[in-house]
């Protein structure tokens, strides 16, 4: 089996190699077929390895698993908010909302990583776009959604996940981000 030693460089590296007395940059030696054997750091000094006898419960193996650290933040255990939905997104429009508008739900993200996410929505004007069409730079007409996709963003019909036979044929009723909004897909 062959061994690579595989050198993590440091600001302070010089173009010889890696500089300074202490690395306490990961390392890892990698068998074959790229799975980390070991992994530790390196006492440049003494040009010596210095295994980590960390225990590795549960994360992968993989080249980037000296890198797989998750940090919990310690949050404390607190129930989600009720979505606030001012308008139904699922009624026909334009439903809750004067007419020329439409109800469009979206996700308010925290700015605390203890915080939950918001759902809400809300009665805007509605845009031209239907199933397809980009959402980019315009809104998507009454009773469709703006969704990532791997086309970019674009608008498609809202359904309810719970509900089958809410999408045109041929499409199916994905859910969103939003609890009980899906998008025909």
């Amino acid at each position: 089996m062959r061994w690579v030693l595989a050198c993590a460089l440091s600001i302070s590296a010089s173009i010889a190699g890696c500089g300074g007395s202490v690395s306490d940059e990961p390392l890892a030696y990698f068998d074959d077929a790229g799975n980390i054997i070991e992994t530790g750091t390196v006492d440049t000094a003494v040009d010596t390895f210095v295994p980590d006898t960390r225990v590795d419960a549960g994360r992968d193996t993989g080249r980037d698993a000296t890198y797989d650290t998750w940090i919990d933040p310690g949050c404390p255990d607190a129930p989600a908010p009720k979505p606030v939905f001012e308008c139904d997104p699922l009624k026909a429009p334009p439903g809750d909302c004067p007419k020329g508008q439409g109800c469009y739900p979206y996700v308010e993200y925290p700015d605390d990583p203890c915080e939950h996410e918001i759902y809400r929505s809300t009665c805007i004007t509605a845009g031209p776009g239907k199933q397809g069409d980009p959402c980019s730079s315009t809104m998507c007409a009454a009773g469709f959604a703006c969704v990532a996709s791997g086309a970019g963003n674009v608008c498609v019909q809202m359904c309810s996940p719970a509900k089958p036979g809410g999408c045109a044929e041929g499409l199916v009723c994905h859910p969103t981000d939003v609890p009980g909004i899906g998008a025909c897909l």
